[in-house]
């Protein structure tokens, strides 16, 4: 069944509270849109790459779309990330099972439809009329080469070192913390009936005889006076104070979530100097929107932590009464009601 032209295609996850909202608005706007989830089966159609045409059908859940059909697109999740976009039917060839043939032959699909999803990235990017909001190569992001990239654009980092062994750094008497290098998923595990939850946080480093098989990250504790939580679309910022500095289980990481005490949080207004940095932060990085998270220090000094491309904003507009839900809406329909 195919569907009408001016379509918005949304790559996310089935999930997402966020694309469900901003779906909302595009029901109101009475735009169409096609959604790729994360648990969707692709299918590639064809492709076509003549000296008159380019065009890429693909098909999801019994529904088809083209490029030509597509106005606008919205990477919510990085495609790449998808574990069955444009899905790959492994192969057993008819050497015998968990042969060396049917390896090799499995890993050149695999660099097959690779090749294909760089290239449906490459035509949304360049053949659209409309915007291609979001970085679909999101795994290309570095939370190491973001601080780099911070520093050097102007912006205040923590004091960040890698080791093994963290007696080898000069704390000068402050105090440690160490966070992931690596975006870490949600993971839930379930061992018999027993579900246990996992999810990277913050944390302070109190032996400072440890060492580890793997490089970790280490940082000096900042004395805060608030936290910031900044979504970014196409030069607008919205920003979002965190106090959370008071509170024991949310000093170190506010996702620590305390039901019974939450953190006060305030809309709040960026200086012009360091909305200057954040737009040439994402202008160098590639992106055109994303979650931005900062700190202001005891001393009102603005401190660049990290920017992750596909951030939740619902925890921002909601409190704050931004309706970013409906401006990413409005941006994708190229709507200025």
């Amino acid at each position: 069944m195919g569907i009408k032209n001016n379509v918005i295609l949304i790559v996310s996850d089935e999930f997402d509270l966020s694309t469900n909202m901003v779906i909302e608005w595009l029901i109101h706007f009475n735009e169409t849109f096609f959604r790729i989830n994360a648990e969707d089966e692709v299918l590639i159609e064809y492709v076509t790459i003549s000296n008159s045409e380019s065009d890429f059908k693909i098909t999801v859940r019994d529904k088809e779309v083209s490029l030509s059909d597509v106005k606008s697109c919205w990477f919510r999740r990085d495609l790449f990330s998808l574990d069955k976009s444009f899905n790959i039917k492994f192969i057993e060839t008819a050497i015998r099972e968990n042969s060396t043939a049917n390896k090799l032959l499995n890993e050149f699909l695999s660099s097959e439809y690779i090749k294909l999803k760089e290239y449906f990235v490459f035509l949304l990017e360049n053949s659209l009329d409309g915007i291609c909001l979001g970085n679909p190569k999101k795994s290309s992001d570095n939370k190491l080469i973001h601080l780099e990239v911070a520093k050097r654009l102007g912006l205040n980092i923590p004091d960040t070192s890698i080791a093994r062994d963290i007696t080898t750094l000069n704390h000068k008497g402050a105090n440690i913390i160490t966070k992931a290098i690596a975006d870490f998923p949600f993971l839930t595990i379930w061992e018999n009936e027993d579900k246990h939850n996992f999810l990277s946080y913050t944390t302070l480093v109190d032996d400072f005889e440890f060492k580890s098989s793997h490089p970790s990250l280490y940082q000096e504790e900042i004395a805060k006076a608030i936290e910031l939580r900044i979504f970014y679309i196409c030069g607008e910022f919205y920003a979002m104070a965190i106090f959370s500095q008071n509170n024991p289980n949310t000093s170190l990481d506010f996702r620590h979530y305390d039901v019974n005490n939450p953190n006060k949080t305030v809309p709040y207004s960026l200086p012009g100097d360091i909305k200057t940095q954040l737009q040439n932060f994402m202008k160098t990085t590639n992106h055109n929107t994303g979650s931005i998270d900062m700190l202001v220090d005891t001393n009102g000094k603005y401190i660049f932590l990290e920017m992750n491309p596909s951030g939740q904003f619902g925890m921002v507009s909601i409190p704050c009464n931004y309706h970013i839900e409906k401006k990413i809406a409005k941006v994708l329909s190229n709507n200025n009601r």
